[in-house]
C-alpha cells in the first residue's frame, strides 16, 4: 500500500529538481518543469558536477493565492 501511494511513472509530468547543500543551511529548486525521468536524470548529472550538494526529483507545488 505504501509504495502505491508514492508510485511514480517515468512519464509523469510536473517535476523539478530540488537541491540542498550537504553542509550548509541552504536549499532550493530549479523552475524548469519536466517529466519524472528527465528530473531524475538531471539530478544525477548535477550530483556528479556538484558533489557539495544533494539533488533529487520532486513534484512542483502549485500555490494559488485566494
Amino acid at each position: 500500500m505504501y509504495s502505491a501511494v508514492f508510485a511514480r511513472n517515468d512519464s509523469d509530468p510536473g517535476y523539478v529538481v530540488g537541491w540542498r547543500f550537504k553542509r550548509k543551511f541552504e536549499a532550493g529548486e530549479f523552475n524548469d518543469e519536466m517529466t519524472y525521468a528527465e528530473a531524475k536524470k538531471k539530478a544525477e548529472e548535477l550530483s556528479e558536477k556538484e558533489p557539495e550538494k544533494t539533488f533529487w526529483p520532486q513534484k512542483k507545488l502549485e500555490i494559488s493565492a485566494h
